[in-house]
């Protein structure tokens, strides 16, 4: 199973598993969700948008362990160079913190 976290609105953390079973949505209490993601390992779906954002944020300030990926997806012919630009630059900035 592998976990990606996204955000649905700007109050509330879902997380999404993926399973042979299926996809379920947990929205549980976040000392729960803490707890658990602490535990396992995940991903964060990071589009350089500011709700996609504001969920690495909360992961950087919440899970203290580093096995977890950022998964940015530039689709060829679609995606803004600038947005591209954006999430790289933004990305260097956290790795120097």
């Amino acid at each position: 199973m592998h976990i990606h976290l996204f955000l649905i609105s700007t109050t509330t953390i879902y997380l999404m598993l993926y399973s042979v079973l299926g996809i379920y949505y947990i929205d549980n209490d976040m000392t729960d969700l803490v707890r658990y993601l602490n535990r396992v390992r995940f991903s964060v779906l990071f589009s350089g948008g500011k709700d996609s954002l504001a969920t690495l944020l909360w992961v950087l300030d919440h899970i203290k362990h580093n096995n977890w990926n950022i998964i940015y997806a530039e689709v060829t012919g679609n995606t803004s160079s600038l947005c591209t630009d954006y999430v790289k630059h933004t990305l260097a900035q956290m790795c120097q913190l």
